[in-house]
C-alpha cells in the first residue's frame, strides 16, 4: 500500500524540461504524451523585465490524432515566475516580476492551469534595466547559428525589426532589454550588413558570416577501416588581422566507433591563422579510424571565447577556488579604482565602473558556495556577471594574484594550482596559452613532492617565472 502511494506521488510530480543555453537564447524543451514544446527566451532574464520569447510545437502521431494533439499543445501555457503570457502575432512576452531573486521557474501548464513541467533557469543578478550600451554586434558569426544583437531594447519584439543584408526583415526569436536574438541563413557566408530598427530608432552594423563543412568519402566504416575527413571553413575573405586566431572545435560524438586521429578525448581543438586562409577558405584534413563496424558522427563548431567553456570544465571544489580568485581580483581593482576617484571625484566614467565591478562582486560572494543543486545556477550567474569583461584579461588577472601569492612566506601552492585550472578553462581553445599553463602545473605538481625547503624556494622561483609566461600568452591571445 505504501509502495503504491509512492508511485502515485512520483506520477504526479512535475516533470522538468530539458534546459540548454547556446547563441544568446535560453531553449527549454518540454515532452508530453501530445508531442514537444519548445520555449526559447533571452539568457539574460532579470527580474521586473519585459521580455519576448518563441513557443513552437511539435505534435506526435499522424493525420487526425496528430491534430488533435495539435490542438491541446496550442492550448497549453508558459508562464514565467507565476506570470503568464501576453499574446501577438508571433511572439510570447511577459513581465517578470520585481520580486523574483536569483531564479525563475518557467513552468507548463494545460489549459485548466495545471502544471505539467517545469524548468529553472538563473537571473542575470547585477545587469538589471534596459542596457546603457550602444547597439552591437558579434564581429564573427556562425552561419545557420542565431545572431545576438545587445543595447538599448525594450523587450518588446513587436516593434523590432533586423535586416540581414538587402533582404527582408529576418524573424526575431527573442528580446530582453539588453539584446534581441535573430535567425540567420543557413546559405550567408561573408561580409554582411545587420540592420536593426528598434522601436522607430534604425542602426546599421557590420558582422562576417562563416560556415563549416565536414566531408568523408565513407562514413559507414568496417572495423579496422579507415577514411579521411575533410574541414573547410568559408567566408573568411574580407576579415582582418585582428580577427584571427579564430577557433574551431570538432567533437566525436561516436566514440565507441571510430577513433579520430589528433584528438586529445574527443576533441580536436585548435585557432585558425591568417596565414593558413587560402581564397577566403580554410582547410584541415585528419584520419578517421574505426574500432568497430558503424557510421560514425562528427560535430564541428566555431567558437569564440566564452567563460561557459570555464564552467563546464571545473568540480565543485575547482568554482569555489576560482571564484575565489576572482573576488580577491574585485576586490584589489575596485580599490584601485576609488583611489583614482579620489583624485578626480567628478570623473562620472570612474564611478559608473566602480559600480558595476561591486554588483559583479556581490553577485561573486553571493555565489562562491553553492549547494549541489545549485551548482549548475551558480556557474551561469557568475558567467553572466562576468560576461561585460574582458575574460582574457580576467584570466591573466588571476595569474598576477597567484605570482604575488608565491612572494609570501607561505607559498600557498594549492591555491595557484586552482587558479591555473581557471585560466586554463577560460583558454581552453588556445595551444600557446595552454602549452604554458601545462608547464607551469609540472612545476606546481613537483613543489607538492618537495620537502626541503631551500628546494621548495627555489621551484617557487621557477613557478613564479611559468606565471609570468603564462600572463604573457594570454596577453597575445587577447590581442
Amino acid at each position: 500500500m505504501i509502495t503504491a502511494i509512492l508511485m502515485a506521488s512520483l506520477i504526479n510530480q512535475p516533470s522538468e524540461g530539458i534546459r540548454t543555453r547556446a547563441n544568446g537564447l535560453e531553449t527549454i524543451e518540454f515532452s508530453v504524451p501530445e508531442g514537444k514544446i519548445k520555449v526559447l527566451l533571452p539568457d539574460d532574464l532579470c527580474a521586473g523585465d519585459v521580455i519576448s520569447g518563441t513557443v513552437t510545437t511539435e505534435p506526435s502521431g499522424s493525420g487526425n490524432q496528430k491534430q488533435k494533439n495539435n490542438d491541446v499543445l496550442e492550448g497549453m501555457v508558459i508562464s514565467l515566475g507565476g506570470s503568464n503570457p501576453q499574446t501577438d502575432k508571433d511572439h510570447e512576452k511577459w513581465i517578470l516580476l520585481e520580486s523574483l531573486s536569483t531564479t525563475v521557474e518557467v513552468a507548463l501548464r494545460d489549459k485548466g492551469g495545471k502544471q505539467i513541467s517545469k524548468a529553472t533557469i538563473p537571473l542575470n543578478y547585477g545587469a538589471e534595466g534596459s542596457s546603457t550600451s550602444p547597439f552591437a554586434v558579434d564581429p564573427i558569426v556562425q552561419s545557420g547559428k542565431p545572431i545576438q544583437i545587445c543595447g538599448p531594447f525594450d523587450g518588446n519584439a513587436g516593434n523590432s525589426k533586423v535586416s540581414l543584408g538587402s533582404g527582408s526583415p529576418t524573424a526575431v526569436i527573442a528580446e530582453s532589454p539588453r539584446s534581441c536574438v535573430v535567425a540567420t541563413t543557413p546559405q550567408q557566408n561573408g561580409p554582411l550588413n545587420v540592420t536593426v530598427n528598434e522601436n522607430g530608432r534604425t542602426t546599421e552594423h557590420k558582422t562576417h558570416v562563416l560556415s563549416i563543412q565536414l566531408s568523408a568519402p565513407k562514413t559507414d566504416l568496417l572495423r579496422g577501416e579507415s577514411t579521411e575527413l575533410r574541414v573547410r571553413v568559408s567566408g573568411l575573405e574580407g576579415l582582418g588581422e585582428d580577427a584571427y586566431p579564430i577557433p574551431i572545435e570538432l567533437t566525436n560524438q561516436t566514440p565507441s566507433i571510430i577513433q579520430l586521429e589528433g584528438a586529445t578525448g574527443n576533441c580536436i581543438s585548435q585557432g585558425i591563422t591568417q596565414s593558413q586562409i587560402q581564397n577566403g577558405q580554410f582547410n584541415f584534413n585528419t584520419k578517421v579510424v574505426a574500432k568497430m563496424n558503424g557510421t560514425f558522427q562528427i560535430k564541428g563548431v566555431l567558437f569564440r571565447v566564452s567563460l561557459h567553456d570555464a564552467k563546464n570544465l571545473m568540480s565543485m571544489s575547482q568554482f569555489k577556488d576560482w571564484v575565489g580568485g576572482l573576488i580577491a581580483i574585485y576586490e584589489a581593482k575596485i580599490a584601485e579604482l576609488k583611489k583614482e576617484l579620489a583624485n578626480d571625484p567628478k570623473n562620472r566614467g570612474l564611478q559608473l565602473n566602480i559600480e558595476r565591478r561591486e554588483k559583479n562582486l556581490q553577485t561573486l560572494k553571493a555565489f562562491r558556495s553553492p549547494s549541489s543543486q545549485m551548482f549548475g545556477s551558480a556557474k551561469t550567474a557568475v558567467d553572466r556577471a562576468l560576461s561585460v569583461d574582458n575574460f582574457f584579461s580576467v584570466a591573466a588577472d588571476l595569474i598576477s594574484i597567484a605570482a604575488d601569492m608565491l612572494g609570501y612566506s607561505g607559498l600557498p601552492i594549492p591555491g595557484v594550482g586552482a587558479v591555473l585550472k581557471g585560466a586554463k578553462a577560460f583558454a581552453s581553445k588556445f595551444p600557446d596559452v595552454i602549452k604554458a599553463i601545462e608547464k607551469a602545473e609540472a612545476l606546481v605538481e613537483a613543489y607538492n613532492k618537495i620537502t626541503d625547503a631551500q628546494a621548495k624556494i627555489d621551484k617557487a622561483k621557477e613557478i613564479k617565472d611559468a606565471l609570468d609566461k603564462v600572463k604573457e600568452a594570454l596577453d597575445k591571445a587577447d590581442q
